[in-house]
Formats: C-alpha cells, structure tokens, sequence
C-alpha cells in the first residue's frame, strides 16, 4: 500500500510486464473524500480531501430550498464546514454563517430542510408587512372562516 499524491488534473497507472508468469487480475485506487451532507439547513458536497495529512479545506455550503442566510455579516457571509483529510467534516468554528428557513417553512425534525406550514402567512419586507393565504386542501375541515381587513401603512418617524 502507497499513499500517492498528485497535483495534476488525471492520474495513469500502467503495469510493466518484466516477462515473469503474473497477471494482474485487479487494481484497487481509494481516494478519501468528504461525503455531501445536509446539516443545519445548509447542504454542503462532496469533497475530495487534502493530500497532506494536516489539509483542512474550507466548504461553502448552501441553504437548502426555502432557506436562506440568517443576518449574514462580514466575517462569516457563508457557512462553511471544514474537509480533513481523512474525509470527515470538522465542524468546530462557531463563525460559520448560518441558515433558517424562509417565512411560511419551519425545520425538519432533522433539520435537512424547510417544510410548509399551512395557513396564513405574514413577514415583514422592507418594513411592509405582506400576507399571504394559502388554500387548504379540499379535503381539510376550516377550522375556521378567514376574514381580511385592509388598513393603510403608517411608517414610523
């Protein structure tokens, strides 16, 4: 067993045959890599790992879908995971921007993504509040018989 480290985009094996009565009959290449995995709201993917043994390289993640970055600020505008390489994630900075799920959405149990909640809708944009209804199911007993009001913004002084 050798352990190869290469710094060219493809790798060549090739056997030389020095007239001796072998065959090979299999060749075995491993590679480690940091496998894709959904943590926090925020997927990240598969990653080959460093070729050095004290490589850890930094992963961008992405919100999964009906998410997005949690007040992102300067030093951490991304959430990032670290790739070791031994191909396990390092997750130990507490910097890492984070992710949570859009208005409408709450969590999965798991946290791996952001499950519609029925009914009425409302979040603020730019300091207007907007509402959205979403029809229930026509299958689903109104708990209720929803009514809507419209009253004129006031944008505090």
């Amino acid at each position: 067993m050798k352990r190869l480290c290469c710094d060219c985009v493809g790798l060549y094996v090739a056997a030389h045959d020095q007239g001796s009565c072998t065959t090979i009959i299999s060749l075995a290449l491993y590679y480690y890599a940091c496998s894709a995995v959904v943590d926090n709201l925020v997927a990240y993917r598969l990653t080959p790992a460093g070729r050095h043994l004290t490589d850890l390289l930094p992963v961008e993640g992405r919100c999964v879908s009906h998410a997005h970055l949690a007040t992102p600020t300067a030093a951490a505008a991304t959430p990032t995971r670290l790739c070791t390489s031994t191909g396990s994630w390092y997750s130990g900075s507490s910097e890492s921007a984070q992710c949570q799920c859009d208005a409408g959405y709450q969590p999965s149990h798991a946290h791996t993504r952001c499950v519609f909640t029925a009914g009425a809708l409302a979040h603020f944009q730019h300091g207007l509040m907007l509402l959205q209804w979403r029809r229930p199911p026509p299958s689903a007993t109104p708990l209720f018989t929803p009514s809507i009001g419209c009253h004129p913004l006031r944008r505090p002084h």
